[in-house]
């Protein structure tokens, strides 16, 4: 499976398809726009809905097609990973006037090749003859993963007080079953939080799986063979993988875990990975007890120092934005500024900080003042008459606004949203009789989101400084306008100011008006009357 993640990875920037200005917005500069890349591969069936869905060509590999596919195909460059099936390509390519790139993980020949790509922690592998190739491009630097990694890390992932999440990936295909063995150490722990499974792409049943899993009593949600496990990984607690790529990409996400072994290779990383602190190295699938993976599991979640220190590790080791030097150097430039992270991951990281810094205050949802919070409040629900009606709080924190409706006895149906577990334990704490529920509103499918209510309300859920802004910044707002029947009200830091703070995102009011008139409704009011470096917006249906 991290065989193909790679190829897969390098082959999407070796094609640049999009425009110049696309190009320059993602950060990639080409110099070379392939507009063909085939995927030569023995087996691999599992993989093809990928291949083909990224616009790539796929021909089966069978034993001596390697001369007559490079005749066929008269290739610029081929790159060659070490897996089954590869080394005759490496002979055939030997006869022909092409460009090689090979991608090695345990190194100790000579291909003549013109690139040779290594990325593997561990010294003993990354050993090879002189002039093992015209180019070598080894370490933890170089290596190459997906383009979802890129960055992923480059705010400081915080460890929460309570684990709720554990995040279990075993390899693609995992012909021993041992996430069986993983599933009855957690139920045995009767661990209490969400466990995400990712199934690879190869694993023999996975619907059998998923139909085993609904019959326990963990909380457990399976994928199967999914783009995106970057932000999965990213906003788990804790993780429990196997060696190779998938240990790479935990690295790089930031999140503590436990490493089983397939294989003496994997061993060998997992070692490395544990000396510098990145996980613990559990050893061989073959000799790891329940018993065991339940008392490291456990001392891991009782440890918020020791996650702390584990989320530092690992992007020292691997942090994604490093392996485009690999890219880069097989001809693709990567833009000299690195690649933000998502907004959804500012976001979380920014309140994470503050609730360890202030815990349940007014401080840990980003205001300093309860009497400016209330009267944002006032401002928002004067919106229009909101009693009798249904409210969505988007973005609601510990959930103040309900308590704001209580106090001023405006009986309205209420249900608040936030991705940030530890608001909406206290919110749920605080007002037992309201509706709350944690997810992100942005990334989120849109079958997530709730059903539409009369009104939908937002405090400062514009105010932090995500990147692009005003892409994000348009997205939640047709999100918001969406789930409306009646309105939306959501306030801004405004542009108009005498001050500015690094962290914030100040919006002209102007660009609002805009694109609200032009995308989502024609009943547009404008408020900047109750605080000079603040303005809120009404979008009526």
């Amino acid at each position: 499976m991290g065989h193909f993640v790679r190829c897969r990875a390098l082959a999407k920037l070796l094609v640049q398809k999009e425009d110049a200005e696309k190009g320059k917005q993602r950060g990639l500069t080409p110099l070379f726009a392939f507009s063909r890349v085939v995927f030569a591969m023995r087996g691999g069936d599992e993989f093809v809905s990928h291949i083909r869905r990224d616009g790539f060509e796929y021909v089966a590999v069978e034993g001596g097609d390697a001369e007559r596919i490079l005749r066929d195909f008269s290739p610029f460059a081929v790159v060659v990973d070490l897996s089954q099936g590869a080394e005759e390509f490496l002979a055939a390519i030997g006869e022909n006037d092409v460009r090689t790139i090979v991608i090695d993980d345990l190194g100790g020949r000579s291909f003549g090749c013109d690139v040779l790509v290594n990325g593997t922690a561990v010294e003993e592998f990354r050993r090879y003859p002189e002039g093992a190739a015209g180019k070598m491009l080894l370490g933890p630097k170089y290596m190459i993963m997906r383009e979802e990694f890129a960055g992923v890390a480059s705010a400081a992932k915080l460890a929460t007080t309570r684990v709720g999440s554990v995040f279990v990936s075993l390899g693609g295909d995992d012909p021993d079953g041992v996430v069986y063995g993983v599933v009855h150490s957690l139920e045995k722990m009767q661990f209490a939080g969400k466990v995400v499974i990712a199934l690879g792409a190869s694993f023999r049943d996975p619907r059998g799986f998923e139909a085993m899993t609904k019959d326990l009593s963990c909380d457990y949600e399976t994928l199967h063979n999914v783009d995106g496990i970057a932000a999965i990984m990213r906003h788990s607690d804790v993780a429990i993988v196997s060696g190779g790529m998938t240990l790479y990409e935990l690295a790089c996400a930031g999140t503590p875990g436990l490493a089983i072994s397939m294989n003496g290779q994997q061993l060998m990383e997992a070692g490395e990975f544990a000396r510098r602190g990145a996980v613990v190295n559990m050893g061989m699938w073959d000799a790891v007890e329940e018993d065991a993976i339940i008392g490291e599991l456990k001392q891991l979640i009782n440890d918020r120092v020791l996650r702390a220190k584990m989320s530092e590790a690992g992007p020292r080791i691997v942090d994604g934005r490093a392996s485009s030097a690999s890219e880069r150097r097989c001809s693709v430039s990567m833009a000299d500024t690195p690649k933000r992270p998502k907004p959804e991951i500012i976001i979380r990281d920014f309140y994470e900080r503050k609730w360890l810094q202030y815990g349940p205050r007014v401080e840990s949802v980003g205001w300093n003042d309860v009497k400016k919070q209330k009267r944002r409040f006032e401002v928002l629900c004067d919106v229009g008459d909101i009693a009798d009606s249904s409210i969505l709080d988007a973005g609601c924190g510990f959930g103040d606004l309900c308590g704001f409706l209580r106090e001023n006895e405006i009986a309205a149906q209420y249900t608040g949203v936030d991705a940030q577990p530890e608001f909406i334990a206290v919110a749920k704490e605080r007002f037992p009789e309201a509706s709350f529920e944690c997810f992100d509103l942005n990334s989120a499918p849109p079958s997530r989101f709730p059903a539409r209510f009369d009104y939908v309300l937002a405090s400062g859920l514009f105010g932090l400084d995500v990147g692009d802004n005003r892409v994000f910044r348009e997205q939640m707002l047709k999100r918001l306008f969406d789930g409306c029947a009646r309105a939306v009200a959501a306030n801004f830091v405004s542009s108009y100011v005498d001050y500015r703070e690094d962290y914030l995102a100040y919006t002209e009011p102007e660009e609002v008006i805009s694109f609200c008139m032009k995308s989502l409704t024609k009943k547009v009011v404008v408020r900047h009357d109750y605080f000079k470096f603040e303005f809120t917006v009404y979008l009526y249906r």
